[in-house]
Parts: C-alpha cells; sequence; structure tokens
C-alpha cells in the first residue's frame, strides 16, 4: 500500500464524512429540539440527487439556480414532514419517540416507492458540478468535488456555530434543546422554531444528495444507503451534539474510505459497528452526546 493510495482513500473518507456530517447535522437539530428521529429524512436526501439530475441533466440549469431550487425543495420537505408527521401526533400517543419513528419509517418506504415510480428504479450519473479533472497535491490526484464538500461543510458548521452564540434565534434554539418547558415559560415560540428546525433538516439533507452525486448516482435508493452511516456517525459524535454530528461523520466517513483499501469492503460495517460498541462502552452518550437526551430515549 503506497502513501498515494492511502492519500486517496483519506481524502475520499472526509469527502464522505463531509456528506454524512451534513445529514446528521439535521437529525440532530431534530433530535436536540424534539426529542426524535425521523427516518424519512433519508427520502429527502435522495430527492436531493434526483433534482440535481433532473435539473443539471434533462433541463440544464444554471448550478446556482438548481442548487437554490434544491434546497428550497428541501426546506419545503422538511416543513410538510412537521404538518403531516410532527404535529398530529403531538398529545394523541404515549411514546411520541417510537410513533414517530414507525411512522416514518413507513412514510420513507412510501416516499422511495413515488420516487422509484417516478425517476425509474435505475441509477442515473448526474453531471457533474464542478470539473472532473483532478488536481495534484503531494502526488495525489484530488477530486474538485471533495473540496467543494468539505468548504460547504466548513461554511455551514461555522455560521451555524455563531448563530448560536450570537443571535436571538440560536439562543432560542439552545434555550429549546436544554429545556423544552422552561423555554415555553421565557416565552419561546416553540412551535414556529420547531418549524424552522424541520425546514432546516430538510435544506440540509437535500443539499447532502445533492453534494454526493458526483460520489453517488442518482437514485431513489441514495439516501436509504446514507442513512445508515450518518446514524452510526451520530452514535459516535453523541445524540444532540453538533459538534458530535461532525466528528461522528468524519470518523465514519474515514472508515469507509480507508477500510477497503487494507481489507474487503464487506468488513466495513462490522468495523464501524465494533467503533460504535467501543465508544459506547467507555461513554454511552457519545464522544460529545447530551445524557438528558440519551435519558429520555
Amino acid at each position: 500500500m503506497n502513501l498515494t493510495t492511502l492519500g486517496i482513500g483519506i481524502a475520499t473518507g472526509i469527502a464522505l464524512g463531509g456528506v454524512y456530517s451534513l445529514i446528521g447535522l439535521g437529525f440532530t437539530l431534530v433530535v436536540a429540539s424534539t426529542r426524535l428521529f425521523l427516518f424519512v429524512f433519508e427520502s429527502v436526501v435522495a430527492l436531493g440527487g434526483i433534482l440535481a439530475f433532473w435539473f443539471l441533466n434533462d433541463e440544464g440549469w444554471p448550478l446556482a439556480a438548481a442548487v437554490v431550487a434544491i434546497c428550497l425543495v428541501g426546506a419545503v420537505s422538511g416543513l410538510l414532514l412537521d404538518i403531516t408527521v410532527h404535529r398530529p401526533l403531538i398529545g394523541r400517543v404515549r411514546d411520541m419517540g417510537v410513533a414517530v419513528l414507525v411512522a416514518t419509517i413507513g412514510l420513507s418506504i412510501a416516499a422511495d416507492a413515488v420516487l422509484s415510480l417516478l425517476f425509474g428504479g435505475d441509477p442515473r450519473q448526474t453531471q457533474a458540478y464542478v470539473s472532473a479533472t483532478p488536481f495534484i497535491i503531494a502526488q495525489i490526484p484530488l477530486q474538485w468535488s471533495f473540496v467543494v464538500i468539505v468548504s460547504v461543510l466548513i461554511a455551514i458548521a461555522s455560521g451555524f456555530a455563531w448563530s448560536l452564540r450570537h443571535t436571538s434565534i440560536g439562543h432560542q434554539l439552545v434555550a429549546l434543546q436544554q429545556d423544552h418547558e422552561g423555554a415555553q415559560l421565557l416565552g419561546v415560540r416553540v412551535s414556529r422554531l420547531t418549524t424552522g428546525v424541520f425546514a432546516l433538516a430538510g435544506l440540509l439533507s437535500a443539499l447532502a444528495g445533492f453534494l454526493i452525486t458526483p460520489l453517488a448516482d442518482a437514485s431513489a435508493t441514495t439516501g436509504s444507503t446514507l442513512i445508515i452511516p450518518a446514524f452510526a456517525a451520530m452514535a459516535v459524535g453523541g445524540f444532540g451534539s453538533f459538534t458530535g454530528a461532525i466528528v461522528g461523520g468524519m470518523v465514519v466517513g474515514l472508515v469507509e474510505g480507508i477500510v477497503p483499501l487494507y481489507a474487503n469492503v464487506n468488513a466495513v460495517n462490522p468495523i464501524l459497528l465494533g467503533i460504535i460498541v467501543l465508544v459506547l462502552l467507555i461513554r454511552p452518550v457519545g464522544m460529545f452526546g447530551r445524557p438528558d437526551l440519551v435519558r429520555e430515549y
């Protein structure tokens, strides 16, 4: 195994980790704000990739217009999930977490079936949103899409961290994460804020589906292949932690990028499972997880 091959594996792992981190950030927003995990966001990831194919390949849209449209559709999808899945169950079921999880698994299966009917069952290669010609650093050929994915993650994570510390909405979100009832007593409009959280989670999911297109073809099942690594990233990084979503995403991505260089690709999932078990044995809430959220689960 030479250093060039290892470098390619690391670069690929970081790019995959960036996508998992974006999906994980969306999940973490919803989990930390509502104590709920909505499996159906995987369908929004797939939708982002399918829209990228339609807008860029079929319609020939400018890249900027396609990205804006994909983000808007993702945000609207998140809003619809809040209105149709989350709100109707509030106060009507004893175990909200289980009810929402089961409902969204069923909805995800139905959504994937609809996407398959509309888009077809075969994966399709989407036009690259950056040059497909790699650039060389230290004799390692790197894809420009890797740079875009990592840059987008850094920009979103930095903006998100700044808003949590310096904006009113960020302060309200922190209060909601720490104490749902206390936030209501302080005057936080929880329903409106939660709707915004769902919209942002949908936007991040659709954006992740678009960004992954140079690495994975557009397909109705793309989201289902990414959801398990993203969930593993949350388990490793810790539920309810935005830092954990990013760190966990990178850990999972690097495992997927490096392990196939030394072992069979089928060894990736057992190694990921071993890492999850090891982390949870040492720290049951994950590396950066919040104990209060874990207790509530």
